[in-house]
């Protein structure tokens, strides 16, 4: 590769350079940024602004030297589509404003919560009983997108232990699926005397702690990487994130080492990413994530999975329709010629078969049309199909995670993985193996998983009491006893709060040589 140092990347990215870039502090600002409109799993769709965009690149690397990045404004920093053999490397990212807010409970009763914000570090302003947040060239209510608003412990930065988590109505009543306890509420806030009220239902507010409240759209990550393969993430930190830290999407062997995301330091500062860490979304190959740490997030430390589509109409022998069900997997074709798929009634049992894919591609933001090899008979509209192809091998080790909302790492693969040599000390289960057809239709059943040498603390606290959760969420037939097979848990030591273990729909489940201790810091309610 030919090797060149610069106070700066160029706008423009070559084939084959290694790119240094000095040593410093950029700022960034929402203004001459490539604009392109993109389909991002588990993501809003829409127009991205990008500052390193890459497409159709090959055997690129930039070294960042230890810089910090600061963006200002709604800025989707690294984004790159189709390339191969990339490396980003040695690099800090911050935005100027976060995109939450973190207020200190002062009263609060059944109806009503008054907060305490900085508004040097959360500037906001009240309209017509609505809460705007504001940034650099933005601002946002909370009539869009899934706005959380959590209780934390304000000793720590993590979410309050036995505490409840609230949606904010704004409008009509809508329905969110969430493993942790839910409370939707009408919303009106108030500002009078320099002082912050909410309105609504808060009679499970358990004490005068701080609470966060998220309102971002999931518009931005840090790091998107859309039908890319040979991509390296070394030694990047990240400290604020509207969406998720990084975003692997079709994409195949990835590897993530040293990489941070935590919250800012400061009291003021509690969230790291709004979503995600890391998310990986029908990825093949190999997944390697080494020696990192996450914390802080409002969602997952990592989620590897497929997509269920359902089947929509059966145009001939050996063609289809699928749909693509959750809006935020709008847009996105994970079949390649010659991939296993597949196809099996609603309640995953009475019907079962595989199909070679033959072809391919989107005939609408939720359809895709495809023609197998072999004959269909017996597939009905509603059925359900998953790419058997779409699932990369993992390795998770030496990584520690926790003090972030729910989960640290959620599996659903079908080929090898194995989680080893971590500590995991998040709020609700420290790893998760799901599969789930019914709502965000993330597949698939696990194959080969093992969780080994690994140290659990106090897992659960906050969720459902459990260190370790196997499960399916297959809503035509919540009992398959062998939707996930092979699973080993063994050599790990667990301080549980309620159990270590919770599993269904598991076949050769094994579960030994774990020492086991009862949590002394949390009671679970």
């Amino acid at each position: 590769m030919n090797r060149i140092t610069v106070d700066f990347l160029p706008t423009e990215l070559k084939d084959g350079c290694d790119y240094v870039v000095k040593k410093g502090v950029y700022h960034f600002y929402d203004r001459y940024l490539t604009e392109r409109f993109y389909f991002v799993s588990n993501n809003d769709c829409g127009n991205k602004k990008m500052r390193f965009f890459a497409k159709d690149k090959r055997n690129v690397s930039l070294d960042f030297s230890g810089s910090t990045l600061i963006f200002h404004g709604r800025i989707s920093p690294f984004f790159f589509d189709n390339s191969s053999n990339i490396v980003v490397k040695n690099v800090k990212i911050e935005y100027d404003k976060p995109f939450y807010t973190a207020g200190n409970v002062i009263k609060h009763s059944d109806e009503k919560i008054e907060l305490l914000i900085n508004r040097e570090v959360f500037p906001y302003k009240v309209e017509n009983g609505e809460f705007i947040a504001l940034g650099e060239n933005w601002e946002q209510n909370l009539s869009s997108g899934i706005n959380l608003f959590l209780e934390y412990d304000k000793r720590v930065k993590r979410p309050a232990a036995n505490s409840f988590l609230y949606l904010p109505i704004i409008g009509e009543n809508v329905t969110y699926n969430e493993n942790a306890p839910l409370k939707q509420s009408h919303w009106r806030a108030e500002e009078k005397g320099g002082k912050l009220f909410f309105y609504g239902d808060f009679s499970k507010i358990i004490g005068d702690d701080r609470f966060v409240l998220t309102h971002e759209k999931r518009d931005n990550n840090i790091f998107t990487f859309i039908n890319c393969k040979n991509v390296t993430l070394e030694n990047v930190a990240i400290t604020d994130g509207g969406s998720m830290g990084a975003l692997f999407q079709n994409c195949k062997n990835v590897t993530v080492k040293k990489m941070r995301v935590k919250a800012r330091k400061g009291g003021d500062y509690l969230v790291s990413t709004n979503c995600d860490a890391t998310h990986f979304c029908n990825c093949r190959g190999n997944v390697s994530i080494e020696n990192s740490v996450f914390e802080n997030m409002m969602d997952d430390a990592c989620n590897i999975h497929g997509i269920y589509l359902k089947v929509d109409e059966i145009i001939d022998k050996n063609t289809l329709l699928l749909k693509l069900r959750h809006f935020q997997q709008f847009g996105v074709n994970n079949f390649q010629k010659g991939d296993i798929v597949e196809i099996s009634s609603p309640d995953m049992r009475e019907f079962s078969a595989n199909y070679t894919v033959k072809n391919a591609g989107l005939t609408e933001k939720n359809t895709i049309k495809l023609e197998v090899e072999e004959d269909i008979f017996g597939v009905e509209k509603g059925f359900v199909a998953d790419n058997l192809a779409a699932h990369p091998n993992v390795r998770i080790s030496g990584c520690k995670t926790g003090n972030n909302r729910p989960r640290g790492f959620l599996i659903n693969t079908n080929k090898k993985a194995v989680i080893e040599n971590c500590v995991l000390y998040n709020s609700d289960c420290g790893v998760e193996i799901a599969g789930d057809n019914s709502f965000w239709c993330e597949s698939t059943g696990v194959r080969n998983v093992t969780i080994k040498n690994n140290v659990f603390k106090n897992c659960g606290y906050y969720g459902a009491g459990y260190c370790v959760v196997i499960h399916a969420d297959i809503t035509a037939n919540p009992t398959i006893p062998d939707f996930h097979r092979n699973v080993k848990i063994v050599g790990n030591d667990f301080t549980y709060v309620k159990e270590c273990l919770y599993a269904t729909n598991c076949a050769d489940l094994s579960f030994g040589k774990n020492k086991k201790e009862k949590s002394k810091a949390f009671r679970f309610k």
